[in-house]
């Protein structure tokens, strides 16, 4: 073994495919959290402390199903949605009625997680730009992901084993460089445990944040570069991919060390209006062939409209190739 850090990794670590958030068909979807919109929480505020209770139970069983798959299947993005409207500032006070009971069971999944090596992250949605130029949206960033730290916190993960990854963003028709600056000052105003937990990912627009640019940020600061492969390929207009021997590759892995690192992979839709566009599943076995080697030095977060079929499907792929190539993926630092 590696001096790779991670208490997902056993004396004999395997590679992790991450499903993102649920399960794409029954009967597994019915272990899929639920939600509250704002307006209805605010109408009456026991619908989301009561979607809370209910979600964290489901974030049990999603566990506890994992926990009994090959390892390589033992990756899991929990859902920004698990407790609906906390950070809305009406309804924030209320959750103090069930704190309680929320600790005491994202303990018992935090404990799930860890005695069976799940991997877990987070994501934050589009609206929480810790490079914006509006101090309100700033503001609001930190408090969002304050609110996912707690819920890794609460878990008992540790910071630096979490993931609460963000996109650069904040541009704003400026110099890339504004933004990142920034995003650097900003990060001083989170606290210990959320600078640790970050990690920050590349952008698929042409004109937006590149694998450099956050390159270029996590010289600033010390911060995790989420490198995200499809969209190194949009931002580039489909000209140019990247493989685990390029340049930008390398430097992406040495942001996380000692931490196994962790990279997002998608493909574009068949047929779909936009390069960007998710598909079901990875239909393109050029692009699947290039991640097979990727995964020696890092994880992989699929994000495919097929959640968990389409996570298997691929694990399905790459066990193939394996066994092809007469050899098993080994772990691998550069």
């Amino acid at each position: 073994m590696t001096n790779l850090q991670g208490y997902w990794l056993s004396d004999k670590p395997t590679y992790r495919l991450a499903t993102c958030c649920m399960f794409d068909k029954a009967p597994l979807d019915n272990m899929n959290m639920g939600t509250t919109t704002k307006t209805s929480a605010l109408a009456n505020h026991r619908k989301p402390l009561e979607k809370a209770i209910y979600n964290t139970k489901k974030l049990i069983e999603q566990l506890t199903y994992l926990s009994k798959q090959p390892e390589s299947l033992r990756y899991w993005r929990i859902s920004s949605e698990i407790l609906p409207c906390y950070t809305v500032k009406e309804i924030n006070p209320y959750y103090d009625e069930i704190k309680e009971t929320l600790v005491e069971l994202l303990r018992e999944a935090g404990r799930i997680a860890i005695s069976n090596r799940i991997r877990l992250s987070s994501h934050p949605g589009q609206f929480t730009v810790l490079g914006s130029n509006r101090a309100e949206v700033v503001a609001n960033s930190i408090e969002d992901l304050r609110y996912h730290s707690q819920i890794f916190k609460w878990m008992n993960i540790p910071a630096r084993e979490a993931i609460i990854n963000i996109h650069l963003q904040g541009l704003y028709n400026g110099k890339h460089i504004d933004g990142i600056r920034r995003f650097a000052t900003n990060f001083k105003y989170l606290d210990d445990y959320t600078q640790q937990a970050l990690t920050v990912e590349n952008e698929d627009k042409p004109n937006g944040y590149d694998i450099e640019h956050t390159l270029e940020l996590a010289q600033l600061i010390p911060i995790r570069c989420m490198l995200d492969v499809h969209h190194y390929y949009c931002h580039r207009k489909g000209e140019d991919y990247i493989t685990h021997t390029h340049p930008y590759f390398k430097e992406f892995l040495k942001t996380w060390y000692p931490i196994r690192p962790a990279m997002h992979k998608s493909q574009s839709k068949i047929g779909g209006n936009r390069m960007n566009e998710h598909s079901d599943e990875f239909h393109d076995e050029f692009f699947s062939s290039l991640a097979v080697p990727m995964l020696e030095y890092t994880d992989i977060e699929c994000e495919l409209k097929n959640k968990w079929s389409g996570v298997q499907k691929f694990y399905s792929y790459v066990q193939e190739e394996e066994q092809m190539s007469g050899e098993s993926l080994q772990f691998k630092t550069v």
